[in-house]
């Protein structure tokens, strides 16, 4: 093992006697650039590499593609371009790949889908286009995928709901399109789901309430319509919730209220009517509730001051009325209160002067 990383170095002496037996080289965070492939090559038992945040300023050099004992290969932020090489196809023992924050470029090679060793794969922040391949269905093996803010396009391929490994799936900011395939209840150990600043459309799946292990789901960003399936409700474990920016119809579904681990829920600019569900009050972990831009009517109900944890409440641009409850006082941790653009009647309590660590206070345009 030879683990140089963070010194900033920027060569490599090639009469290291040792490079033969090498196992596990970390050259993180230097200043190498490609020059030094070809010594790299000469280690031909590498199973781990680690030349993260590095300046490649060139392709995947060639000599990479021989290191066939290679578990583990790590070149994200190195400022790497061009298409990935069909002799990826040699790694056949690979666990772990990732080539995020680069420029590469192209599709993704069919002979990325046959690692079937693969465990994680990260190609985020990349500018890879063109869609997913069907025969990802043959990474069965895949616990963690990211794809996020890459050129990827066309619709989801119903394989992808079949890998039944997977814990982290992130295709946030491609450029995603048509429906989630009810198939999705088949992902039940995902803890994960970003699918955010898509394309997609239709109805969220009401099966996606099977996921009972998701901690965080992100579906911000999209064109999602119709109701939001009251069976999310289930997903007690999920701390973060975001749905913001699409066109649902109808109101907050009361069964939100069962989701008690939410810290963040995001829910703004999504066409939602009617009132405040009175079990918003059980979500007493939450920090952060954004429900802006809707045109939820009704009063601020009073079991909102249950919710003594919450940092930011943001109900502007709504259709809310009635009296600003002198009741938010009890909301003692908040940093922002945001009821701008409602239609509010009668004063402002005097007592919201007494928030103490309140930063940002908007109250413009609150009444008729």
């Amino acid at each position: 093992m030879l683990d140089v990383s963070f010194n900033y170095i920027n060569s490599i002496s090639p009469k290291f006697r040792d490079w033969k037996n090498l196992v596990s080289l970390n050259l993180t965070w230097n200043n190498l650039n490609a020059s030094i492939a070809p010594i790299i090559g000469l280690a031909t038992n590498l199973s781990h590499l680690e030349l993260a945040s590095n300046t490649f300023n060139r392709s995947i050099p060639p000599e990479i593609w021989n290191l066939k004992s290679l578990v583990a290969l790590d070149m994200s932020d190195c400022s790497l371009n061009g298409p990935i090489s069909s002799n990826i196809s040699h790694l056949t023992n690979l666990v772990s790949l990732s080539l995020a924050n680069n420029q590469i470029n192209g599709s993704i090679p069919s002979e990325i889908w046959n690692l079937k060793s693969l465990v994680a794969l990260d190609m985020s922040y990349c500018s890879l286009n063109g869609p997913i391949s069907s025969n990802i269905s043959h990474l069965t093996n895949l616990v963690s995928l990211s794809l996020a803010y890459t050129q990827i396009n066309g619709s989801i391929p119903s394989e992808i709901w079949n890998l039944k490994s997977l814990v982290a799936l992130d295709m946030s900011d491609c450029s995603l399109n048509g429906p989630i395939s009810s198939k999705i209840s088949h992902l039940t150990n995902l803890v994960s789901l970003s699918l955010a600043y898509n394309q997609i459309n239709g109805s969220i799946p009401s099966e996606m309430g099977n996921l009972k292990n998701l901690v965080s789901l992100d579906l911000s960003e999209n064109l999602f319509v119709g109701l939001i399936p009251s069976r999310l409700g289930q997903l007690t474990s999920l701390t973060f919730l975001d749905l913001s920016f699409n066109s649902f119809s109808g109101s907050i579904p009361p069964e939100f209220g069962k989701l008690t681990n939410l810290t963040d829920l995001h829910m703004s600019h999504c066409g939602l009517v009617g009132p405040l569900p009175p079990t918003l009050g059980h979500l007493t972990n939450l920090k952060y509730l954004f429900l802006s831009g809707n045109q939820i009517n009704g009063s601020i109900t009073s079991e909102l001051t249950n919710l003594k944890n919450l940092i930011g409440l943001h109900l502007v641009q709504n259709s809310l009325g009635g009296t600003i409850p002198s009741s938010l006082i009890l909301l003692s941790n908040l940093r922002t209160l945001d009821l701008g653009t409602n239609s509010f009647e009668g004063s402002i309590p005097p007592n919201i002067g007494d928030l103490s660590n309140l930063e940002i206070l908007n109250l413009g345009a609150i009444t008729k």
